[in-house]
């Protein structure tokens, strides 16, 4: 490898360096839990670039160095292939929950609606968090959203969808981000309705009354939301729909009218 190449490594070396300072970087490690790994990563980046610097000002040109030197620059070049995938994962990430923020009814097509079956409300507190597992970052990621400003800087309400195929855990999910202490202090009113097939919105409504008021008598669905809007007026509620599914927009829109005020 000539001078000009080492020099050009060095400067490669460098910009790895400033790239894991990046504050997209840091988020992704955060989220992943690697940032131990991120700052041995850091360090032999460094002792990288001292070599380096004495391979540049030595012009060391011994056949086995250049091979040396020629391997690290792949090495390098790699490492900045897998950071700039770091930060397009992050930055994808970020557009989501800002998508999943900000997201109108029209978007929620991957939500699951149905016919609500009025299990007991406390049906998210039978998990038992000791033998769950594999759902720590998940949790975290959606109690930080729950938690978060970017969800309660406004009016209004947001949804989070948790989706995917059949048996991976996603009531679990729920549930263990339900009983959270964070979320249980943050929100004055949490519950919970179990949905399946055919969607019913006076169902629906009438299990979340009852969990609000302790009652939900009447089965007019105007009545009912009217009842409901009132006793969520001014609250934090965090409400979770379990196993509901349709791309219906109006099903949506006349579900959320309540969470609106």
């Amino acid at each position: 490898m000539s001078i000009t190449g080492e020099a050009i490594l060095t400067v490669t070396v460098e910009m790895l360096v400033e790239k894991l300072a990046l504050e997209v970087i840091q988020l992704f490690a955060r989220q992943e839990q690697i940032e131990a790994d991120l700052k041995k990563w850091e360090e032999l980046l460094v002792i990288i670039k001292v070599v380096l610097d004495d391979a540049e000002e030595k012009q060391i040109t011994k056949p086995l160095t250049k091979k040396w030197l020629g391997k690290l620059q792949n090495l390098a070049y790699d490492a900045e292939d897998m950071l700039d995938e770091f930060a397009t994962e992050a930055f994808r990430r970020k557009l989501l929950l800002l998508e999943q923020a900000d997201r109108q009814p029209t978007a929620t097509a991957r939500l699951r609606y149905g016919r609500v079956q009025e299990r007991p409300l406390s049906t998210p507190s039978l998990v038992d968090e000791e033998e769950v597992y594999g759902r720590e970052k998940d949790k975290e990621v959606i109690v930080g959203l729950l938690l978060g400003d970017d969800l309660n800087s406004g009016p209004g309400f947001s949804v989070i969808p948790i989706t995917g195929m059949g048996g991976l855990g996603k009531t679990t999910l729920a549930q263990l981000v339900f009983n959270d202490a964070g979320v249980k202090k943050y929100f004055s009113f949490r519950a919970c309705a179990y949905v399946s097939e055919d969607f019913d919105a006076v169902g629906v409504t009438k299990v979340i009354l009852q969990a609000a008021a302790g009652s939900a008598d009447v089965n007019d669905l105007n009545l009912l939301q009217l009842q409901l809007e009132n006793q969520l007026k001014n609250k934090k509620f965090l409400l979770v729909l379990d196993d509901m599914w349709s791309e219906n927009y109006d099903v949506w829109t006349n579900l959320c009218k309540p969470f609106k005020a």
